[in-house]
């Protein structure tokens, strides 16, 4: 029998995906519902665990969401781990220092 996906995990997800669309941008627990399908009170307790953990980062005092530190810290751990982006990352240094250009 497969296990099925934690419902909070999903939404989370879904979250991050859209604060990831628009990184420069914040957005309000209603905004965030409204745009995601996410119940409202569920939106606000799913944004309280991951500013909890650092993905997510609460501006005061209007209250809005935003992408958190901790996503830096992931997406590099992701690049580390796959031999081929850290591969071309290296590539992409030396090219921009053989060029004075940003890579």
């Amino acid at each position: 029998m497969p296990i099925n996906p934690s419902p909070a995990v999903l939404r989370a997800n879904r979250l991050l995906w859209h604060l990831a669309r628009r990184p420069a941008e914040s957005y309000s627990i209603s905004e965030l519902a409204r745009m995601t399908g996410i119940p409202r009170a569920s939106c606000d307790s799913v944004l309280q665990a991951l500013a909890d953990c650092g993905l997510v980062v609460r501006r005061e005092p209007e209250l809005r969401y935003a992408l958190g530190d901790f996503c830096i810290a992931l997406g590099d751990a992701a690049r580390e781990a796959n031999p081929v982006l850290h591969a071309a990352g290296r590539e992409a240094e030396e090219l921009a220092r053989r060029l004075s250009a940003c890579v």
